[in-house]
C-alpha cells in the first residue's frame, strides 16, 4: 500500500491542510476528524490520491501530522474541563460567536429559509 500520509509529515510550503470534524454519532465525548491536505505538484508528478483510516491516534502517531496531535491533546484537556462540576457555563470569544452565526446562516440557507430581515 502506498504511504499516503508521508506528505503530511513533511515540512512543506506549497500545501494547505484542512481539518473538519463532526460528531461521532450520539457520543458527546468523541469526534471524527478528517485531515485533508492539498499539495501543489509539478505537472505530471502528482501521485494518485489516496485515503487512510486511523482508528487510534495513540498507536498511529507516526501516521498523523504533528500539528494535529498537538491540537488533539488540547481538545482532551478541554473535554475534561467540561465535565468538571465547577463549570457553570462557558463563554465564547468574538471569533467563536462569528463562527456560530456563520453556521446558523448556512443552516438557514441549506434548509431553504430566508435570512432574518430579508
Amino acid at each position: 500500500m502506498a504511504d499516503v500520509a508521508a506528505p503530511l509529515r513533511e515540512e512543506r510550503y506549497d500545501e494547505t491542510k484542512l481539518v473538519p470534524s463532526r460528531p461521532n454519532g450520539m457520543d458527546p465525548d468523541s469526534r471524527v476528524f478528517e485531515i485533508r491536505s492539498l499539495f501543489l505538484f509539478p505537472d505530471g508528478k502528482a501521485p494518485k490520491p489516496g485515503r487512510e483510516f486511523v482508528a487510534d491516534l495513540e498507536t498511529s502517531r507516526d501516521r498523523v501530522p504533528v500539528e494535529f496531535l498537538q491540537d488533539v491533546s488540547m481538545y482532551r484537556r478541554i473535554q475534561q474541563g467540561l465535565h468538571q462540576r465547577s463549570l457553570v457555563g462557558s463563554r465564547l470569544n468574538r471569533q467563536e460567536h462569528n463562527d456560530r452565526f456563520y453556521e446558523r446562516v448556512v443552516d438557514r440557507y441549506m434548509n431553504g429559509s430566508r435570512p432574518e430581515g430579508g
